[in-house]
């Protein structure tokens, strides 16, 4: 027995774009005018509050957007987000251990009461519009978990590359 399956995923870009200072000073030859010398300091704080959150959906949309910022620009890089979001069930996939431990209080309300009529998930309720619960540790129970143990343990589970403001 064989089974075949088709699935379609779309791949997203965030970009995540905050302030910082930025001094150039370059030092070139007096009669070339050749550049000898370059210097470019830069400050990036830690950003506070809600930062404003640009989606692109392709390579052009990514080098269209890039080209609006104004000033000098510093890309930090491309990261890989631990999880994938699924829309279907509305949650973060593989689920975190809050997500879980949510879903896992639902599924015990319909035993105790299966005729109970529970409202759909909605991903605002079940995730909140905070991007930090990304990097919440993995449901113990998953596989995932139990594959990739450092992604379930809060002081060992994956970090941002950049320092995370404590939730309020």
């Amino acid at each position: 027995m064989s089974v075949e399956a088709t699935i379609t995923v779309e791949v997203l870009g965030l970009i995540v774009s905050f302030p910082g200072r930025n001094e150039s000073v370059a030092l070139t030859h007096g009669v070339t005018g050749e550049l000898e010398r370059w210097r470019i300091a830069t400050d990036f704080g830690v950003p506070e509050g809600t930062l404003p959150v640009t989606t692109v959906r392709t390579e052009a949309d990514l080098a269209s957007h890039l080209r609006t910022l104004p000033g000098s620009r510093l890309t930090v890089g491309r990261f890989r987000l631990p999880r994938i979001r699924d829309l279907y069930r509305q949650i973060y996939w593989p689920p975190s251990q809050r997500v879980g431990d949510l879903l896992r209080e639902r599924a015990s309300f319909l035993i105790q009461d299966p005729s109970a009529q529970l409202p759909g998930l909605e991903f605002d309720e079940m995730e909140g519009l905070d991007m930090r619960a990304i990097w919440e540790p993995i449901w113990s129970i998953h596989p995932a978990a139990q594959s990739f143990p450092d992604l379930s343990a809060p002081e060992r589970c994956y970090r941002p590359p950049w320092p995370m403001p404590k939730k309020p």
